[in-house]
């Protein structure tokens, strides 16, 4: 009985001090946030700026460093409300932050002039997502939050779909073209990185001139960008419809961090991180491929023929005294067609051709940022944008090549430079000057 009991309480204990153990392991999934505090009209870091964790106990916070850096560890896996501040500065908020364990979480914050003494009014945190990150835009403009695309039910991580949600915008089922008061999704303008690229969708304007079945975007390379529907500044002189004013992020400049997801879209492989360690040279890419093409052996021989593929970069190389360099890029390849059937098997007209459709898009550029006094700065971009569609189809009768060729081939590519001087005269003017040009090349064979 004395020795029943000895074993009972030996696997008490052990139950007991296993259970701490799990207990305690638990409690350390943590996770780690980091980023870089900078004045929102001349990009300059703000050094000793607040950053903390609102609703915690005890407080969770830290200081930027003197180059507007900051770094918090061991945060509780949860979503956070986060504020930032700094005397002279309105303070801002960054909502529902998700923080987790596998992977760090880079946040950046600009924080704008208060123009208004503080001593005569309550200031209150603005809320970044009601802010356009241009500031030269209007009333018409929305700032589209990563965070958001990608909670977007069906949204696919595709900024597209999820800027049909706002007023005045609309979409079809068929594809992410959007319609912005009524007009036309081919009149939309897209830019990337402050160049104007062509529609960046898998399969574009196959069903819908102006939209397409997949976006290429993927949001472990996005920031914050903007999104306008009218009332366009200046810089925005192609646009008649709506706006995607899109950026990408900067690596981590501390540590190497890989991504691997798989999904319905396709599956995704992403790294960033510095070049080597101690430097502030950074990179981050992303690249996509179809889940469709992976299994196509195990589809049905009428599902076959549908392939993509794609690539996004951004290399960031600071210097000492030439300024601010970076390198990006973004690049998809598509392919999709049919098979005719047999002559008994046939129903519909359709069903007696062979098809095949080739498409690319492609556009890269390199941008130097030259910093001249405390309050005036030159940002220049020299860049290479094309896309191309190359579609055949025959038409068999009787298992038979009775038609010609019908044969379609485009191809458009264009160089761009464009520079602009932007200037803080005083805390409530800012001035932007600059010119662009674009020479543009095409090449159009129709043969029917």
């Amino acid at each position: 009985m004395n020795g029943f009991k000895v074993r009972s309480i030996r696997s008490l204990l052990i139950g007991s001090i296993t259970l701490l153990a799990c207990t305690a392991g638990l409690a350390q999934v943590k996770g780690r946030i980091k980023g870089q505090v900078t004045d929102g009209n001349m990009g300059d870091p703000l050094p000793f700026a607040t950053v903390h964790l609102k609703d915690t106990d005890p407080v969770i916070g830290t200081t930027t460093d003197l180059e507007g850096k900051f770094t918090i560890d061991n945060v509780p896996v949860d979503r956070y409300t986060i504020e930032f501040s700094f005397t002279g500065y309105d303070p801002l908020i960054k909502k529902e932050v998700l923080i987790s364990s596998g992977k760090e979480v880079i946040l950046n914050a600009t924080l704008n002039e208060s123009v208004i003494n503080l001593n005569e009014i309550i200031v209150k945190p603005k809320v970044s997502k009601h802010e356009a990150v241009n500031k030269l835009s209007g009333i018409n403009s929305r700032m589209l939050s990563v965070e958001e695309a990608n909670r977007y039910a069906g949204g696919f991580d595709d900024p597209a779909r999820l800027a049909s949600a706002f007023a005045g915008v609309s979409s079809g089922i068929q594809s992410n073209g959007i319609v912005v008061r009524g007009n036309n999704p081919q009149s939309l303008l897209w830019r990337m990185e402050g160049v104007e690229i062509s529609n960046p969708n898998h399969f574009a304007d196959q069903s819908v001139f102006g939209g397409g079945g997949l976006t290429a975007l993927s949001s472990q390379m996005l920031a914050n960008s903007d999104f306008l529907t009218g009332a366009f500044p200046s810089s925005y002189n192609n646009a008649t419809s709506g706006v995607f004013d899109l950026h990408m992020r900067t690596g981590n400049s501390d540590q190497r961090e890989h991504t691997f997801q798989a999904g319905l879209i396709g599956i995704d492989v992403a790294s960033e991180g510095p070049f080597k360690k101690g430097s502030n040279s950074t990179y981050l890419f992303n690249y996509r491929y179809s889940t469709l093409a992976l299994i196509e052996p195990l589809l049905p021989e009428e599902a076959t023929g549908i392939k993509y593929q794609d690539l996004s970069y951004k290399i960031k190389m600071p210097t000492k005294k030439a300024g601010l360099f970076s390198l990006w890029g973004i690049g998809l390849i598509d392919r999709s067609g049919q098979d005719p059937k047999d002559s008994e098997e046939r129903v519909y007209e359709t069903d007696q051709l062979d098809q095949n459709v080739d498409q690319y898009m492609g556009a890269t550029g390199i941008k130097h940022t030259f910093f001249i006094g405390d309050n005036m700065f030159v940002e220049s971009d020299l860049a290479f944008t094309a896309n191309g569609l190359d579609y055949t189809s025959i038409k068999f009768e009787d298992n038979v090549n009775s038609s010609p060729d019908e044969r379609i081939k485009n191809e458009n590519w264009s160089y761009v430079f464009q520079s602009q001087l932007n200037t803080d005269l005083t805390k409530k003017h800012t001035n932007q000057t600059g010119f662009r040009s674009t020479v543009l090349n095409y090449n159009l064979l129709l043969r029917t």
